[in-house]
């Protein structure tokens, strides 16, 4: 638990820092971050008492509803890695759909006229320093979990819409984690800065639409896989650029949530990656990197051990003894202890070989959806 808290309170600071920051780097980065803050919230909860009220969020979702969509958010794409490869394509091709609807609800017949002529850009990729760390469809799949609880009439609602729901999902999730924290903040003594903020140039940042769906004009990523395949591809190195180069960069945590978010974000693009592997014998090894000693290399099978991954996915510690783990590290850090105990070297020889496996996992990603091969 102290350990869930201490990693909440971390969260926290990045909320605040967030807020305090101009409305255009606000904007910029608020959306990646959800699902982590998502993660940070189902962890939290599993604490607190079964009767705790959160019905009183944004997104008009009764107490249980919003729980569960919580879960579902958590950490990306986690609930599509879980579904079979064809249903899994299916549903990324009915958002591909709905965003869609999205961008074009709202326009009127002179509009809809000149679309028919030039097209819609439908993909959204948001940049740091030119590295991908986010993009709209990702955006579409938290709303596609929310609207399991409502109408889907609401994708007719447009841009607008969009973005005033995911702003909505960010900030229900900040108010909890907020009214969380604070107590433990105050208990153990900590001092906060509330006026910290984001020092960092927003022209470092951009953002660009490109054709995917429209086939004729697709400016984007190569022909070797399927639109709805390079989607999931896409997020998955996003997500993994948003911990490597903005969580450490731009929002300054290189402590715990830096550590965690690292391993989770590698082991759902790894499994994801596998899954795409699996059902494209076609894929052969490019650019120099063995696709096989990607998915099957030592680093990703001690993590997948039942233990680890329960602590890193869970925060469980079942099947340690505490006597154990404070032999470890010379640190409060409950994760980096397990993994000392399991590989019978210190941390940071594993941290070395873990990221060195985590760009090579990047670089395979982005080769799949960017080169020739």
């Amino acid at each position: 638990m102290r350990q869930l808290v201490r990693e909440a309170i971390q969260m926290y600071e990045i909320i605040i820092k967030l807020v305090n920051t101009d409305k255009q780097l606000l904007g910029l980065l608020s959306n990646s971050i959800i699902p982590f803050l998502a993660f940070i919230f189902d962890g939290m909860i599993k604490f607190f008492p079964d009767d705790v009220d959160y019905s009183e969020n944004n997104l008009s979702l009764e107490n249980d509803k919003f729980k569960k969509f919580v879960v579902k958010i958590r950490v990306g794409h986690k609930l599509y890695n879980d579904k079979r490869y064809t249903k899994k394509l299916r549903m990324m091709r009915e958002i591909q759909s709905n965003n869609i609807e999205f961008l074009t609800s709202n326009y009127n017949c002179l509009q809809q006229e000149v679309i028919e002529i030039i097209g819609q850009k439908d993909y959204g990729t948001f940049s740091y320093d030119g590295i991908d760390y986010f993009n709209n469809m990702q955006g579409n799949i938290y709303l596609a979990y929310l609207f399991e609880n409502t109408s889907k009439v609401k994708y007719k609602e447009g841009r607008q819409y969009y973005n005033d729901t995911i702003r909505n999902i960010s900030s229900s999730l900040t108010v909890v984690l907020k009214s969380s924290v604070e107590g433990f903040v105050n208990a153990w003594g900590l001092i906060i800065d509330k006026e910290s903020k984001i020092n960092i140039d927003s022209r470092r940042f951009s953002t660009e639409d490109s054709f995917l769906i429209d086939s004729t004009r697709k400016d984007i990523f190569n022909d070797m896989l399927p639109s709805e395949v390079q989607i999931l591809l896409h997020s998955n190195l996003c997500q993994m650029n948003f911990v490597s180069v903005i969580l450490p960069d731009v929002l300054e945590n290189r402590a715990d949530l830096y550590i965690r978010f690292m391993i989770i974000t590698y082991l759902e693009a790894i499994k994801s990656l596998d899954i795409i592997v699996k059902e494209n014998e076609s894929l052969q090894d490019i650019t120099g990197i063995n696709i096989s000693e990607v998915l099957n290399n030592k680093i990703y099978k001690l993590l997948l051990k039942g233990n680890i991954r329960n602590n890193v996915a869970h925060y469980n510690i079942r099947g340690y003894s505490i006597t154990n783990l404070e032999d470890r590290v010379d640190t409060d850090n409950l994760l980096m202890k397990i993994i000392e105990l399991e590989t019978g070297a210190d941390f940071y020889t594993f941290w070395k070989d873990f990221l060195f496996q985590f760009e090579q996992l990047k670089q395979l990603n982005e080769s799949l959806i960017f080169s020739s091969w």
